[in-house]
């Protein structure tokens, strides 16, 4: 990791994230979302999901992003659901990955052959 020299010579290691970058109207949408997935199902709830919550979660953004194309947010806070419902498959993806598999009908991720040594 670089170091970045700051003012009075300071120094901070460079990030390759910018998180000040994300708007603060998408923190407060998915904040939102997230309060509201808490008093239906619990603090926390969508974190024990597994393949079937993450079918669930891609059917539940796509219904949301098809919903605000036709009507905004007219019918529901769509744009907060859909920045929840992909921050939980960044999440998933994050600690298992679908590598080389569809999300949506595979029940196990595929996982590459090992070559054998000879």
């Amino acid at each position: 990791m670089s170091k970045a020299v700051l003012e009075g010579g300071s120094t901070r290691s460079v990030l390759n994230e910018r998180f000040d970058l994300i708007p603060k109207e998408a923190v407060a949408a998915l904040a939102r979302r997230l309060a509201l997935g808490a008093k239906a199902h619990g603090e926390n709830n969508w974190r024990a999901g597994g393949v079937e919550f993450r079918k669930a979660t891609i059917n539940h953004l796509m219904k949301h992003l098809l919903d605000y194309i036709e009507h905004g947010n007219a019918n529901d806070d769509n744009t907060a659901a859909i920045i929840c419902n992909a921050a939980f498959l960044c999440h998933f993806e994050a600690k298992n990955p679908f590598a080389g598999c569809d999300p949506i009908t595979d029940i196990e991720p595929v996982r590459p052959a090992r070559r054998s040594k000879r």
